[in-house]
């Protein structure tokens, strides 16, 4: 009898150590790796710098509901075009802007399949 006592309270201890072990590197990971804009909206996983003669920003954000994928592109001589595809296949332009230095602002809903791709150009 004070062996299956032991026995029931070693399984015990394990079985709880398991699960504070779990619980605390569970703890330890941040859920979302989120920052604030300058208003206040969540911007996650976002991209940007100069590309070709212009500023592009391109990535994922939360946009509610969805995540939304977003392509802003502007050129600081030419016209400048932004697009994206999402895994659907759904692709959305931002069109071409009127004039030089402008952004053209294209997004679509985010999907966990396909390929969610952002595009630019600009005129020659």
């Amino acid at each position: 009898m004070l062996v299956q006592k032991v026995s029931r309270t070693g399984r015990c201890i394990r079985i709880l150590s398991i699960f504070t072990l779990t619980f605390s590197l569970f703890a330890a990971m941040p859920l979302n790796a989120k920052a604030l804009d300058a208003q206040g909206s969540d911007m996650a996983r976002v991209a940007s710098g100069p590309k070709d003669g212009g500023y592009w920003i391109r990535g994922y954000k939360w946009a509610w509901p969805l995540e939304q994928v977003v392509s802003e592109y502007k050129h600081y001589t030419k016209r400048s075009h932004g697009s994206v595809v999402n895994g659907n296949g759904t692709y959305n332009s931002g069109g071409w802007t009127k004039s030089k230095n402008r952004f053209s602002r294209a997004t679509a809903n985010w999907t966990p399949w396909g390929t969610n791709k952002a595009y630019y150009d600009s005129t020659k």
